[in-house]
């Protein structure tokens, strides 16, 4: 299969290696995430298979340059190569070879949910319907193939995507993006999946945060116990800056919780806000710590205002 051709890759590969030694090469370096390396032997790969009537290894070449494409670090390429990988999948999906092969199709699906996903040009939220879709087609493949872990780091991408529906005021199903996330955390949960798990409870209590169905509140305690699950990953130690953000979160949380006494609510955002800001005025993170000084600040002055209304009552 023919791709769009991006300068300033190369196979390097000498005249003599076959299409099989170059796949052996791409994947050693997988290992390594040298992703523009692998980017340039795919397409060599994808040339000398094509020439040796290796269809099958083709297609291989086809899907890793496709993955490697939506994953690649390289901002000042990204919308090119988003639209790359979503033409390379495309023409797999529509391909008659992979006719049986539910496995390397589930692969397709998954990798074009990414693909829309990420992608910049168009309608954010037609872009993000799509991606949706090709994950539950590729969730169903995977259903038949029983793969557990992988239905549910899909079941994780859809529930992320209709969160983002969400936050767009887009037409979105929270309480099936809940069923998705909550079904995913039991199954990861089960097989010790800690860092994907992590992401599980942050999404959740996201998905909690502006749930409209049931109780405001009982949604709002749901969201804060999620959330202080996942600081159990997220530490301070070996993610400063995630943890941070995530007390600061934990902080607006309590700041704007129902139940409960008010005065402790405060109290608790306070002490969560006093995280935060110790964390990133280490990382030396001067826009943040600004941020944080001020939502400090005015929760401060709320809990002096109400603790003063308290004593005159009294």
């Amino acid at each position: 299969m023919k791709s769009v051709k991006n300068s300033g890759e190369g196979g390097n590969q000498p005249r003599n290696s076959t299409s099989d030694d170059i796949w052996e090469e791409v994947v050693r370096l997988r290992r390594g995430h040298d992703t523009a390396r692998i980017t340039g032997l795919c397409r060599e790969g994808i040339a000398r298979s094509s020439a040796e009537g290796n269809a099958q290894l083709s297609r291989s070449f086809s899907i890793e340059l496709a993955r490697t494409l939506v994953e690649r670090d390289d901002q000042a390429n990204w919308e090119r190569n988003i639209e790359e990988a979503i033409f390379i999948y495309e023409a797999l999906e529509q391909d008659e070879g992979l006719i049986g092969k539910q496995k390397t199709l589930g692969a397709v699906k998954r990798g074009l949910g990414n693909a829309y996903s990420d992608r910049l040009t168009g309608d954010r939220v037609s872009n993000l319907t799509c991606s949706i879709r090709y994950h539950a087609e590729a969730m169903k493949i995977y259903e038949g193939l029983n793969d557990t872990i992988e239905c549910a780091e899909l079941e994780l991408y859809i529930a992320h995507n209709h969160s983002e529906l969400a936050d767009l005021d887009a037409e979105s199903d929270i309480d099936s993006a809940i069923r998705h996330a909550e079904h995913a955390l039991s199954v990861l949960s089960d097989n010790n999946h800690s860092k994907e798990c992590a992401l599980a409870q942050w999404l959740l209590w996201q998905l909690y945060r502006v749930r409209t169905a049931g109780s405001v509140a009982d949604n709002q305690d749901t969201a804060i116990e999620y959330e202080k699950k996942a600081l159990s990953y997220f530490n301070r130690t070996e993610f400063p800056e995630d943890w941070g953000t995530t007390q600061e979160s934990l902080a607006i949380s309590y700041h704007e919780r129902i139940n409960g006494d008010t005065a402790e609510n405060l109290r608790l955002a306070l002490d969560c806000f006093g995280c935060s800001l110790d964390v990133f005025r280490e990382l030396d993170l001067p826009e943040d710590v600004a941020r944080v000084s001020e939502r400090k600040e005015e929760v401060s002055e709320e809990l002096k205002e109400l603790e003063g209304d308290s004593s005159v009552r009294n």
